[in-house]
């Protein structure tokens, strides 16, 4: 009973399911079907990383990988011409990474700044520099009374 009741603490690669999943959605990429990543914000946004990730592990180039993030789900919305690339008279938030994406995947968490709305932001502060440099303002749990009265 106690073999059976016990997770083993490795499995072999042929059980890992997500691999599977992501080289299946591999295979469609590839046939012309729009993957998209879908994390929905989980782990303070790492989720979305993770899953870049893991289409990797099922076969995806790190550029096949990067554009179920990003272009895949503009084109998915019809809102490629707006958005999901870097061109002339698009919209552009974007982030800028330590490292090269295409290199390493792994390196796309090492978020260095971020840009919204044209405004340039510190990724470990989020204090606006730039142009419109500034100090964030406190977010909501930083300030005392958010937690008056909680254990």
């Amino acid at each position: 009973v106690d073999a059976r009741a016990r997770r083993p603490v490795h499995a072999p690669d042929e059980e890992w399911n997500h691999v599977q999943a992501a080289s299946a959605a591999t295979l469609l990429d590839r046939s012309g079907v729009i993957v998209n990543i879908g994390a929905h914000g989980q782990r303070e946004g790492l989720a979305a990383h993770w899953e870049m990730w893991m289409f990797e592990q099922g076969g995806m180039t790190p550029l096949e990988s990067i554009r179920t993030a990003t272009l895949n789900p503009a084109r998915y919305l019809g809102m490629d011409a707006e958005i999901g690339s870097l061109e002339p008279g698009k919209l552009a938030d974007l982030i800028v990474i330590d490292g090269d994406p295409l290199e390493d995947l792994r390196v796309s968490e090492r978020v260095t700044y971020t840009m919204v709305n044209g405004r340039l932001y510190d990724a470990a502060t989020m204090n606006q520099i730039g142009n419109h440099p500034g100090e964030r303002g406190r977010f909501w749990w930083e300030m005392s009374r958010a937690w008056e009265g909680r254990q």
